[in-house]
């Protein structure tokens, strides 16, 4: 009888199956890895192409200062101030300057309103007529006065003397008239001499009776006077003045023409 030993089962084939449930779960692993990155591979992040002019920055520039005032209101404040601080100083300091010119110059101006003295009047000759009056010619001699002053009146006090002389010989003598100018204004002057009684020269006495000459006439005028000057703002002052006026005529009667005439005023 044969006799048989114990029987074992065999693992031969459970091996493989082992072997092979050991390669298969990491053959699931990797496919299951597989799979997962096939499902995830589609990505949320999109790439979109944008023109270059169409980009814009967010958020915009203004909107970023806002914020950051926002956020630092203290700072926002502080250089706000600051800034309205210099403004207002300097606007200060502009205004000042300002009010100190002007002050200056009004300054300035009252300064020579009260120190500077007015200007002397300025006289011309503008007409002589000579006519036999009893006793006598008269001469009667048409000045223009101008004032220049813009703030000073002119008045001609009494007591003023006038003589008119030919060749250096006095002929004719009087007075000086009384009036009153205005500033920066021109007044005609009329001065009416007679003659001193002595003897004409015989070349005036010639002209008189209308006789035609070759050579013309010189005349010269000499006045003085007192005028009263406003000085200043409020003062007025006298002022004693002189004017010789030479002058040159074509003749003695029928529309005597101021051929050249020259007036030149001082004070004595």
């Amino acid at each position: 009888m044969e006799e048989r030993g114990p029987h074992y089962p065999s693992h031969h084939h459970d091996t493989d199956n082992d072997h092979e449930d050991d390669i298969h779960p990491e053959e699931d692993h990797i496919h299951n890895e597989e799979h997962m990155d096939e499902i995830t591979l589609p990505s949320e992040t999109y790439v979109v192409q944008v023109p270059k002019d169409q980009i814009y920055r967010v958020p915009p520039p203004e909107n970023a200062i806002l914020a950051e005032r926002y956020k630092n209101p203290a700072t926002a404040r502080n250089n706000g101030s600051g800034y309205c601080c210099c403004g207002k100083r300097f606007s200060c300091v502009i205004a000042v300057v300002v009010i100190v010119l002007i002050i200056a110059i009004a300054l300035v101006a009252g300064l020579s309103h009260l120190f500077l003295e007015a200007k002397d009047p300025v006289f011309h000759v503008e007409s002589f007529l000579v006519k036999n009056v009893s006793g006598g010619q008269e001469f009667e001699i048409g000045l223009g006065a101008k004032n220049p002053n813009t703030d000073s009146d002119v008045l001609y006090e009494k007591g003023g003397q006038s003589s008119l002389s030919f060749k250096q010989k006095k002929i004719a003598s009087g007075g000086f008239p009384t009036l009153h100018q205005d500033k920066k204004s021109t007044v005609d002057v009329r001065i009416t001499l007679r003659g001193t009684g002595g003897t004409l020269p015989a070349v005036i006495k010639t002209r008189m009776l209308g006789k035609r000459a070759m050579s013309h006439l010189s005349f010269t005028l000499k006045a003085t006077f007192t005028a009263k000057l406003k000085k200043g703002l409020f003062r007025r002052h006298d002022v004693d003045l002189a004017i010789s006026c030479d002058y040159e005529v074509d003749k003695l009667t029928g529309g005597t023409n101021i051929l050249s005439e020259e007036c030149l005023t001082k004070r004595s």
